[in-house]
């Protein structure tokens, strides 16, 4: 009886998203009502580092991985999280954005917003159905 009970103790908890956190910082983030293999509610979400344990969680790891170790030396990715970790918000500094234009060009086309999303290698693995449809 103890035997069924251990069993089906260890069933419940391999059905809660347990993401492998080995080189990931503690942000706090809840993820107990995940489900692997899907995206999280993008409000779940606070930092790179919860952006990137999203990732995890939704990709499967080979995917992930491909999409981590980019080029294996990493520099470009740790200049990335340098730079993010440098940006600090002075809430005493916001003023009203509430009627904001952002209208640009670039390159003689126009944009709603001064940035946008360039194609990615093999972005059919972040979104088997959209592929580069999905990241707009």
């Amino acid at each position: 009886m103890r035997f069924l009970t251990l069993i089906a103790a260890l069933a419940g908890i391999a059905s809660c998203a347990d993401i492998d956190m080995e080189g990931l910082p503690d942000t706090g983030l809840n993820t107990s009502d995940w489900t692997i293999g899907e995206a999280p509610p993008l409000d779940d979400l606070v930092n790179l580092d919860d952006i990137q344990i999203a990732a995890k969680n939704a990709l499967s790891s080979k995917d992930y991985a491909y999409y981590r170790t980019a080029a294996l030396d990493e520099i470009t990715y740790d200049a990335n999280l340098f730079i993010w970790n440098k940006i600090r918000l002075n809430g005493f500094s916001f003023t009203d954005v509430s009627d904001v234009n952002l209208k640009t060009s670039i390159l003689g086309y126009e944009f709603s917003a001064p940035f946008f999303i360039a194609p990615a290698a093999k972005a059919g693995k972040a979104n088997k159905t959209a592929a580069e449809a999905g990241l707009v």
